[in-house]
């Protein structure tokens, strides 16, 4: 994951935010797992998403086992 995150340009917020989301933690609990401002759980939710180019966090398991492949 950290390979991918690093060629898409993914901020360590946006990093954070995906890993946990992955791990399963809720949405509404990722402001307070990050330490931030709701709004800035979501919009960086929003802009991981955009910047790997996905739907949704449960797409990320398809882009990992796609970089698995390319290694």
């Amino acid at each position: 994951m950290a390979h991918l995150a690093a060629r898409v340009g993914l901020n360590d917020i946006e990093r954070r935010v995906i890993a946990l989301s992955l791990a399963g933690v809720a949405p509404e609990a990722l402001p307070a797992q990050l330490g931030v401002d709701p709004s800035l759980a979501a919009a960086a939710l929003r802009v991981a998403c955009v910047r790997l180019e996905i739907d949704s966090v449960s797409d990320v398991w398809r882009l990992v086992a796609r970089e698995l492949g390319r290694s």
